[in-house]
C-alpha cells in the first residue's frame, strides 16, 4: 500500500501544480495500479471539468484488448468492482476488439461474485458479444453461472454459436 500512497503524492502534485494528461495516468493505473481502489477513486475524483478522461478506453497490449472495467472484471478484487461500477460513464457492455465485455472476462474467470454485481445493473445487456454468455458459461460448463443468467427474463438462448458450430454435450444436459 505504500506504493499506491507515493503514487497519490506524485499525482496531486502534477494534477495540481503542473497538469498531467489524466488519459495517461488513467492508463498508468490500468496498467500497474488496477487493484488499487484508492488510486482509481482519486483520478475519477479529481477530473476537471474540462478534461475529457475516457474511463471507457479500450487498452491493447500484446494482442489483447481491454478496457479497466474488464480487467478489473478477470482478476481485479471486488470492491474495485463496485467503485467502477458506481461511475456514472462507464459503459457495462462496452465490447474488446473480441467481441467481449466485462460481464465475458468475469464468465471466463468463474468469477460468480463479479457476475452477480454485473447482473445488478439495469443496463447491462446479456444479449452481446461474439458469443453470448449464458452459451459462454454453458461452454465452461459453469452451472451456477448459467442458473444466474437463466433468472433473467432478458436473456436469449442461443442455439448455436457464432461459428455455426453445435451445442457441446453440457449445454445439451442444461438446456
Amino acid at each position: 500500500r505504500a506504493y499506491v500512497q507515493e503514487a497519490l503524492q506524485f499525482l496531486q502534485y502534477f494534477i495540481g501544480y503542473v497538469g498531467v494528461d489524466l488519459n495517461k495516468a488513467l492508463e498508468l493505473a490500468v496498467n500497474n495500479f488496477a487493484y488499487s481502489k484508492e488510486f482509481i477513486d482519486f483520478l475519477v475524483k479529481n477530473i476537471p471539468e474540462n478534461k475529457n478522461v475516457e474511463i471507457n478506453k479500450l487498452y491493447i497490449e500484446e494482442g489483447e484488448s481491454y478496457t479497466l472495467l474488464q480487467k478489473a472484471a478477470s482478476e481485479g478484487p471486488k470492491d474495485l468492482i463496485i467503485f467502477l461500477l458506481q461511475v456514472p460513464t462507464i459503459k457495462v457492455n462496452m465490447e474488446n476488439r473480441s467481441g467481449m465485455t466485462a460481464l465475458h472476462s468475469a464468465i471466463l474467470h468463474n468469477r460468480i461474485d463479479i457476475v452477480k454485481l454485473f447482473l445488478e445493473k439495469k443496463e447491462l445487456d446479456t444479449n452481446i458479444g461474439t458469443i453470448r454468455p449464458l452459451m459462454l458459461a454453458v461452454k465452461l460448463n459453469n452451472l451456477e453461472i448459467v442458473e444466474e443468467l437463466l433468472r433473467l427474463n432478458s436473456v436469449k438462448v442461443q442455439l448455436g454459436f457464432q461459428t455455426g458450430s453445435a451445442l457441446p454435450e453440457p449445454a445439451k444436459k442444461i438446456l
